[in-house]
């Protein structure tokens, strides 16, 4: 049975939040990180920084299997002692939903077919290469009072890349995290009508889904 698709929010990231001071980092894969009462969501974007030893978890993560006290983030811990000496901390991102959406649609891409065909093969053969996540759009009920609205719009102009997520109301991980630009954000205002805005985000690199 399906899910009903109303209650379906998008997302754009904005500014930091205050940190959360880390005071365990599992040695597994996924790397379980311990930060009490850290408030994070599973898809919420978290930077964490000051890790010693295993310095590759000190970048930007996606949370996933949260708990009060805990979450999980993909990075390969397993082996490791990753050191927390120093109060090394996990900083996360304040959200701003985009209000008065009516169709979302999107992940359309698709990996790059290579021919590896020879002089030695009996049949066409082929290798996928590197997945490309595609574009997302949305149309959205226009407000230049939006407070999400008026954050595309500041994307828009500078053209640097932000991270978004969706949530669905139901479902196994609802949440969807990915970074993208914002490649298209027009308007149409006709007579009779609602104004109206249709935004199409161009997604750079993976997806995760939580």
């Amino acid at each position: 049975m399906g899910i009903s698709a109303q209650g379906t929010k998008l997302y754009i990231a904005g500014t930091s939040t205050s940190p959360k001071t880390i005071t365990a980092i599992s040695s597994t894969f996924p790397a379980i990180v311990t930060a009490a009462a850290h408030g994070y969501q599973n898809g919420d974007y978290v930077t964490i920084a000051g890790v010693t030893s295993t310095t590759g978890i000190n970048t930007g993560w996606v949370v996933k299997n949260k708990t009060t006290n805990t979450f999980a983030v993909d990075f390969d811990a397993t082996g490791t002692t990753p050191g927390v000496a120093g109060s090394p901390t996990a900083t996360g991102t304040a959200w701003t939903v985009i209000s008065l959406g009516t169709s979302l649609k999107g992940l359309d891409g698709s990996a790059k077919e290579i021919d590896t065909t020879t002089h030695d093969s009996t049949a066409t053969e082929m290798i996928l290469g590197l997945q490309d996540n595609g574009n997302m759009s949305l149309d959205i009920d226009g407000n230049n009072a939006d407070a999400g609205q008026v954050a595309l719009q500041a994307a828009k102009v500078d053209g640097l890349i932000r991270t978004f997520k969706y949530v669905l109301p139901a479902g196994a991980q609802p949440t969807c995290t990915f970074q993208a630009f914002v490649k298209k954000w027009d308007m149409a205002a006709a007579v009779n009508d609602k104004y109206k805005r249709t935004l199409e985000l161009r997604i750079s690199g993976p997806v995760t889904f939580s």
